[in-house]
């Protein structure tokens, strides 16, 4: 007996060997190659974490990435981690692979003890809002904040959110 159809795609971390399907990927679907170019920079820095492929077979139909921000509030600074975005290619759209993508990504965060997610709203606003996020009007950044909460009683946030420079490029690619 099977619990149902098995999964059109599997979710797991990016290898190094997939760099150029992402960055295909990334070129295709969100923000060419200025964004292709902003991830390849993050990656060889290290500072990816998470970062998720979504599979088919042999192809890679969907990613996302978190990199660390630093938020400056009145008392302290302090890293969370910021959603650099999902791409999904447009033949796998709609079939769940980037809720998938964030569902795992957020675990991985929550799993390592961090209380809320960020992310700049960007074209997939509406997704993210659909899954949880909320403003976060109290934070100020390059472009409106949106924020997920990862545990119950997450503490709440305010002040600048400050970047990475190659995300600080991704924002302005896309």
């Amino acid at each position: 007996m099977t619990d149902g159809p098995a999964p059109l795609f599997r979710v797991r971390g990016e290898r190094f060997d997939e760099a150029d399907e992402v960055r295909e990927l990334l070129e295709t679907c969100a923000g060419g190659p200025a964004a292709a170019d902003a991830v390849e920079v993050l990656r060889a820095a290290g500072a990816l974490r998470p970062a998720l492929v979504a599979r088919r077979g042999r192809r890679t139909v969907g990613y996302a990435a978190w990199c660390a921000g630093v938020l400056e509030g009145p008392a302290e600074r302090r890293p969370l981690p910021v959603l650099l975005g999902i791409a999904v290619h447009p033949g796998a759209r709609g079939e769940g692979a980037g809720r998938a993508l964030l569902e795992a990504g957020l675990g991985f965060l929550h799993g390592r003890g961090e209380a809320a997610c960020l992310a700049l709203a960007g074209p997939e606003a509406g997704f993210l809002r659909h899954l949880g996020f909320v403003e976060a009007a109290a934070l100020r950044a390059p472009a409106p904040v949106l924020l997920r909460p990862l545990v119950d009683a997450a503490p709440p946030l305010a002040g600048r959110l400050r970047l990475l420079s190659a995300h600080r490029a991704l924002v302005a690619s896309g």
